[in-house]
């Protein structure tokens, strides 16, 4: 089975999911800080997505770890996005590395994770 084949049987299988009152991405790293009540709410207001598949790979490259602060219902709204972006990874030389860096780059495929890191930081 290919990446591609993958990804689309994700989206068929979560195409109807919705994150209603679930924890989102902003509220997740505001909880992992210890933020206010007050704060972890005005994160909150940062996520206007409205289904899973209008976020942007670069926005959960910024947001890996925010899966384990979050709700059952959050996991399972932001969980389809993650495996997509999984499945779209692709390591350079060095497979020691780990991370979703090499999503941030451009539509050509690094070399390495090095050269991703380089694209990204110019």
């Amino acid at each position: 089975m290919t990446s591609q084949v993958l990804i689309e049987q994700i989206a068929s299988a979560f195409a109807n999911v919705e994150r209603w009152d679930g924890v989102t991405l902003h509220q997740a790293i505001a909880l992992d800080s210890y933020a206010s009540d007050k704060a972890v709410a005005a994160a909150r207001l940062q996520d206007t997505d409205t289904h899973w598949t209008e976020i942007q790979r670069v926005t959960l490259v910024d947001f890996e770890s925010a899966l384990s602060f979050m709700d059952e219902q959050g996991t399972r709204y932001y969980l389809p996005a993650f495996i997509a972006v999984f499945c779209r990874m692709r390591y350079g030389q060095n497979n020691r590395e780990q991370g979703f860096e090499p999503l941030v780059c451009t539509s050509q495929e690094p070399e390495t994770l090095y050269d991703c890191r380089v694209r990204r930081t110019h």
